[in-house]
């Protein structure tokens, strides 16, 4: 826990003040994505697809997956970490041979999900298509 609690003390305002939007607080979403990606983010936008966290915890829909919120942040890391030790702990098994081996083989999370960065965007822009949850967030939008 002590990795997901340093990563999230980088996150430091979660809401702001927007004046054209009469005062209101907008939430920030969070979408947490490889370093070696932002290059490719930056020229192409965030393409929906179906990453290796994704195939982690079942889902293969293609989509952005993101978080609304620091609560949301920090719960789809928990979720995460918990999912990584049950399969890390021989409790739960995955259909994807190469990444059970990935995160058999890693010796902690942090090797597993390697240099990361926070992309961060507001809420107002996107459309959480996973209505009412603000932790596993995701839009088919590019």
């Amino acid at each position: 826990m002590m990795i997901l609690r340093d990563s999230l003390l980088k996150i430091e305002k979660v809401f702001y003040k927007n004046q054209t939007n009469r005062g209101n607080s907008i939430m920030k979403c969070f979408r947490s994505t490889s370093i070696n990606t932002i290059e490719r983010v930056y020229t192409e936008g965030i393409v929906p697809s179906c990453g290796r966290n994704s195939r982690l915890i079942g889902d293969n829909r293609k989509k952005v997956f993101f978080s609304e919120g620091f609560h949301g942040t920090i719960a789809l890391l928990i979720d995460f970490n918990i999912v990584y030790n049950k399969i890390k702990n021989n409790q739960m098994q995955l259909s994807d041979n190469e990444l059970y081996s990935r995160v058999i083989n890693s010796k902690n999370i942090r090797e597993y999900l390697g240099e990361g960065v926070y992309l961060t965007f507001d809420s107002e822009k996107v459309v959480n298509e996973n209505e009412n949850n603000e932790v596993d967030g995701f839009t088919s939008e590019k």
